[in-house]
Formats: C-alpha cells, structure tokens, sequence
C-alpha cells in the first residue's frame, strides 16, 4: 500500500503502490485530479502532499487528510497568489468539483473563517465527509502571515469506496 510515514518530521514513501478497481492511490508528488470551481474560473491540478516544490506546482493534498470518498475530513492547500487567489469571493452553496483517479466528487461550500496559522482544529480528522481548502491571509499581503483562510464544504456527490477503501 502506497502510504507516507512521518519520522522525524519527514515524510518517506514505502515505495509500494495500490491499485483497487476503483482507483490507483496517489504517490507522494503525484498528480492525480483537478479542482475545479466555475464561479472563479479555477482549474488547477491535484498533487499528493503539500511541499513548496508541490504547490509551486498546483493544489496540494494534505498528507494525513482523507482522500475524497474516504468520509472525514479532505484537505487542500495552495498560495493565495496563484490557484486560491479568489479564493475569498465564494459564498455559501458555491460549488467546488474534484476530477480524481478515484471518481469525481461535487461538495457546496457551508462557510468561511480566518484562524491563526497555529490553529490545526480545521486539518483533524471528522465523523463526516468535508472538504476545506485553505490558504494564507490576508489575500493582497507581501510576505509571510500568520493567518490562514478557510473555507469548509460538504460533500453533496461522488462515489463511495472510490479508493478501494484503502
């Protein structure tokens, strides 16, 4: 099974890979779907882990957050300057649209709050399928913050056991 492990800080891959009829389980650095939102014009590319390397790249899945299907708490990162520049203009009931290896999955978004950059309550694992993607903030500040943005949204469709349950 193709999983990462934290020692010591660092991720390290076991170099095995999955693959279920539903879908292969992404590596470390792969890309493996879009994340679309219409309302702002995003399409960005999907990549497992969330180094500075990947999100130079494109939208990065927090390691340690489930994957769309898995029924917890599915987590996404990118810059404010780039793919969650506008990240702030949705309004509850937009819809945001994940392309996976996995399937596709439709979540609407239910809210949007500012925390500190040491607030982790919003990357824990849930009793129920959400999505949040976060950035930093404020959006149109130079330099390192100390905020982040979140914007939290539930799954309303997509298929079930789409990694195998891995």
């Amino acid at each position: 099974m193709a999983r990462m492990f934290l020692v010591d800080e660092r991720l390290i891959d076991n170099g095995e890979t999955v693959t279920t009829a539903a879908g292969k389980f992404p590596s470390f650095g792969e890309e493996f779907g879009k994340l679309k939102i219409e309302k702002i014009g995003l399409m960005g590319p999907l990549y497992q882990g969330d180094t500075e390397d990947i999100l130079s790249k494109g939208i990065g899945h927090f390691y340690g957050s489930a994957l769309p299907g898995e029924g917890s708490n599915v987590v996404f990162s990118a810059h404010r300057n780039t793919h969650f520049a506008k990240l702030g203009t949705l309004i509850p009931g937009d819809q945001i649209t994940l392309e996976t290896s996995g399937g596709v999955f439709v979540y609407e978004m239910v809210d949007a709050v500012i925390i500190s950059e040491k607030d982790e309550q919003y990357v824990l694992a849930t009793s129920n399928e959400v999505l949040t993607l976060l950035t930093c903030y404020p959006f149109d500040f130079i330099g390192e913050t100390t905020q982040r943005y979140i914007v939290r949204c539930r799954l309303i469709a997509g298929p079930e056991n789409a990694w195998g349950g891995v």
